[in-house]
């Protein structure tokens, strides 16, 4: 396992000094061996016992059991992403959280500890809890983070919202993106050459999911019927801005997946929640 993570890095610029940029908001005033966040997962009918820690450096260390299998850093873009979803549950819950499960005895937990300026937040929660929107937000990413290094996915994808909460009448501004992680490209074919990179669909209780299209992108105009092939260049990245305007209240989750087609063999997702006010 721990080959296989050093294979996944191979392609990625050394990133020490912006990584430890980016984690300023994370690190405040902690020694350099301390690390500012650990996310762990245990339990499951199989047993599931791992997790990663990230350091004030930028590097990460991925354990399976109590046997650490490797280090590794991510790209700037995905630090400074994981800062701005840190202050944002830091924000809203300082204190940390203990959520309980709403039912059914098999279930993951999911333990969260940030350290910041001396002081450790704790967050502890399950797949059968019900979960604040601004953890749930940071959890999406952190799934995602542990997928790579634990070497099950190359591809990492993200959702980020203008905000977890908006005015009713008021247009939600969106960013999806998907990173290569990995030394070799990641081939994929669209339905047809305007096809955008993205499917993203927008649920809500009660109403029938809507897809939401790029800025720009116009889903009527004709166009050939025939499976293109693309590629997301190894270390690469693609990105796609996405608006829309929410009327009525209630709580909204946007679903994106890469690539578009429903056929991929391999197929990524991440999920973010909106709640819109009166």
């Amino acid at each position: 396992m721990k080959a296989r993570v050093s294979m996944y890095l191979a392609g990625i610029p050394a990133l020490a000094l912006t990584a430890a940029v980016a984690l300023l908001l994370l690190a405040g005033s902690e020694r350099r061996g301390d690390a500012v966040l650990e996310f762990n997962v245990t339990g499951g009918f199989w047993g599931r016992d791992d997790g990663f820690r990230l350091y004030p450096d930028g590097s990460l260390t991925y354990r399976v059991k109590r046997e650490t299998l490797g280090t590794s850093t991510l790209p700037e873009q995905i630090l400074t992403e994981l800062d701005s979803r840190v202050e944002q549950l830091l924000k809203s819950h300082p204190d940390g959280l203990k959520l309980e499960p709403g039912g059914g005895a098999d279930h993951f937990v999911y333990s969260l500890a940030i350290r910041r300026g001396g002081k450790v937040a704790t967050y502890q929660w399950t797949d059968l809890s019900e979960v604040p929107g601004e953890l749930l937000y940071l959890a999406d990413l952190l799934r995602g983070i542990s997928s790579f290094l634990a070497g099950r996915e190359g591809v990492i994808i993200l959702v980020r919202a203008s905000s977890l909460s908006v005015d009713r009448g008021r247009t939600l501004e969106l960013r999806v993106s998907a990173f290569n992680l990995a030394q070799e490209d990641f081939a994929y074919e669209s339905p047809t050459p305007c096809h955008p990179d993205f499917k993203v669909l927008l649920y809500r209780e009660q109403a029938e999911p809507v897809e939401l299209f790029p800025v720009g992108y116009n889903p009527g105009a004709p166009c050939i019927q025939v499976v293109q092939q693309r590629k997301l260049e190894a270390s690469g990245n693609l990105h796609a801005e996405y608006r829309v305007t929410l009327n009525e209240e209630g709580t909204y989750a946007v679903e994106a997946s890469f690539p578009y087609a429903e056929w991929s063999q391999r197929r990524f997702t991440s999920r973010v929640t909106v709640t819109v006010k009166g």
